[in-house]
């Protein structure tokens, strides 16, 4: 914004205004650089190269930054492309760096952009107004062009203030051509067309809008190696009970990237909840063969990977795994299925004292959560303690005036039921 203000100084301010009114405006500056400064905490995220991982977004100025940056030119054009044919839209893109060497067409697009800038300041004799039009567009281009880094490539969604740019430059253009008799015809027409197209591709996107799976089978179908919008898609399936086509993308997503986690921990998260759970023990062992460091730092990991040895029968490792899931993540809501699911392993272990404590420890989290207390009347029904059984199952038909779970399925300890 302070230099959207001081580009409009410049070009439609008195030459003794402007020294004046150019000082009005540091203030701003200082308030951005201030943003800056507190700022730096962003989280790092991982760009697709190779069969490699590149991590940015907290590491102004090192080698990967850099090469961000360098690529940057053709999702600029990317960006001027989609606002005069918003045509082909997803939600998640695909962003690919082959190598730390700058490809051809990433050089030509940084050539074509610094062409497009020359010509737009040489415009401001001609048109002023389109000249800054052009000009704003590429200033509120700025907070995602990576000079900062964070963890977005592109996206068009990033487009809703820059498109003011965009829009200007269409009605100087149309203005002018409105105004002259000779074209006035040829303006109507443009107008007309424009609205038109307009018009179309939004009620074509809006369906696609319809429901997350139809927006993310969009995606896939204009970019399969979106390995995020797979995934994201196979979740989507996996709601509706719809794992053959969960699998699928899953499988596309890890075959298309076969060097990376994501994909690959998404298929053990999948084993360890569909089963088969030897599977899934087989596929995180294999991660933490491959990926120790990311694995030893992510709870998701060591959670499924407990889930996937509590099937297995292998209660002492799901125990250890779950644990360090907690150690990694003690302040997440998630962590009342993470106690509720140790319980389960100590119950299967016949150390009731031991589930009783687990299923209260995730009950101090949400105290809400009908599952605890489906299973301490369990473990209260069996260790003949009815005093808490009756106290605990009073209070699971208080959460649910139909809930009968521990006198009709005993057994039943993950999954909630009335």
């Amino acid at each position: 914004m302070p230099l959207i203000i001081v580009l409009y100084i410049y070009f439609f301010s008195q030459q003794k205004e402007r020294k004046k009114l150019f000082v009005s405006v540091l203030p701003f500056f200082l308030i951005v650089l201030l943003w800056i400064i507190i700022s730096r905490g962003f989280e790092p995220r991982g760009i697709v190269s190779g069969k490699h991982e590149l991590y940015y977004g907290s590491s102004f100025g090192s080698k990967v930054h850099l090469r961000v940056l360098l690529s940057m030119g053709t999702s600029v054009l990317r960006y001027i492309w989609v606002s005069f044919f918003p045509i082909n839209l997803v939600i998640i893109y695909p962003h690919q760096i082959e190598s730390f060497t700058p490809t051809s067409k990433e050089i030509f697009s940084l050539l074509i952009l610094i062409a497009i800038l020359i010509v737009t300041l040489r415009m401001k004799k001609f048109s002023k107004e389109a000249s800054f039009s052009i000009f704003y567009f590429f200033i509120s281009l700025l907070p995602i062009s990576q000079i900062i880094p964070f963890s977005v490539v592109y996206g068009e969604r990033w487009l809703y203030i820059p498109s003011l740019g965009f829009c200007l430059f269409a009605a100087v253009l149309l203005k002018r051509l409105f105004f002259d008799k000779n074209l006035k015809r040829l303006g109507i027409f443009f107008l007309i067309s424009i609205t038109s197209f307009y018009f179309f591709v939004t009620i074509v996107r809006n369906r696609n809008w319809k429901e997350q799976i139809t927006l993310l089978e969009k995606n896939v179908n204009i970019y399969p190696r979106s390995m995020y919008a797979q995934l994201f898609l196979a979740e989507e399936y996996i709601k509706k009970e719809d794992y053959k086509k969960a699998l699928y993308h899953i499988a596309v997503a890890h075959k298309t990237h076969p060097g990376l986690f994501e994909p690959y921990f998404w298929l053990g998260k999948y084993y360890a909840e569909k089963d088969p759970h030897n599977e899934a023990i087989k596929t995180f062992s294999n991660l933490l063969r491959d990926f120790p460091d990311k694995c030893k730092s992510n709870a998701d990991f060591y959670y499924y990977f407990g889930i996937a040895y509590t099937k297995g029968k292998l209660y002492d490792e799901a125990i250890s795994h779950y644990k360090k899931a907690l150690t990694l993540r003690p302040l997440r809501p998630f962590n009342r299925e993470v106690y509720n699911n140790i319980g389960n392993a100590y119950f299967h272990k016949k150390e009731f004292s031991k589930a009783t404590e687990s299923y209260k420890d995730s009950l101090n989290i949400d105290p809400d959560w009908i599952v605890p207390y489906h299973n301490l009347t369990i473990v209260y029904k069996r260790t003949g303690k009815l005093k808490e059984f009756a106290r605990y199952f009073t209070k699971a038909v208080s959460l649910d005036s139909t809930y009968k779970g521990s006198l009709e399925d005993p057994g039943a300890l993950e999954i909630e039921q009335k």
